[in-house]
């Protein structure tokens, strides 16, 4: 008996470290920070569930479809370069206005990894741009040391919703209709 929950222990504690590995920034996006953009697209042409892929000036942009980690159909990731080295990274998913559930569930899941890589995080709120005192989201900004935090952040997630947006004949523009559209989570890595 004692053989049999001392192999269940240790069963239970790999697929944890393996569930929580496929949530670090190695797993989350598809190259590593300080490539060449050569080096990048290189990558991204290797990568299979990849649906669409565009290059501008300084970026790169692709849509692939999910993993383990993130619980969608499909996602968005941005690479920044700056002389040909990149050094910035985001995702952005967004989720229908009735799956708050998987939004707060895929949030969760990547802060705990994000906090094992991290050991200094900072919790924020986010606010609308039009209506200042509007709360629409909260995150982390993650620091590599607690001298650090003066800097740019090292890596930040994020979940909120966005506002419809409708045509105003009277104004003459598009206003906020107060109805969310969707959920949204967007993590961020910085060199």
């Amino acid at each position: 008996m004692k053989k049999q929950t001392t192999f269940l222990f240790i069963f239970i504690a790999v697929i944890a470290i393996k569930v929580s590995a496929q949530c670090s920034t190695d797993f989350l996006f598809p190259v590593k920070l300080g490539t060449t953009k050569y080096q990048a697209i290189n990558s991204l042409n290797l990568i299979d569930n990849i649906i669409d892929l565009r290059f501008e000036d300084e970026r790169i942009i692709c849509k692939y479809r999910t993993h383990n980690c993130i619980i969608v159909s499909d996602h968005v990731v941005v690479l920044n370069f700056a002389n040909n080295i990149l050094y910035n990274m985001s995702i952005g998913i967004f989720f229908e206005p009735k799956n708050l559930k998987g939004c707060l569930e895929n949030y969760t899941q990547i802060l705990n990894s994000l906090k094992n890589e991290y050991p200094v995080s900072i919790d924020f709120i986010s606010y609308n741009d039009t209506i200042h005192e509007e709360q629409i989201g909260e995150g982390y900004w993650f620091y590599e040391s607690e001298k650090d935090t003066d800097k740019i952040y090292k890596a930040s997630i994020e979940y909120g919703f966005e506002f419809e947006w409708k045509w105003n004949n009277l104004l003459g523009r598009n206003v906020e209709s107060k109805n969310v559209a969707s959920y949204r989570l967007s993590i961020e890595i910085n060199n």
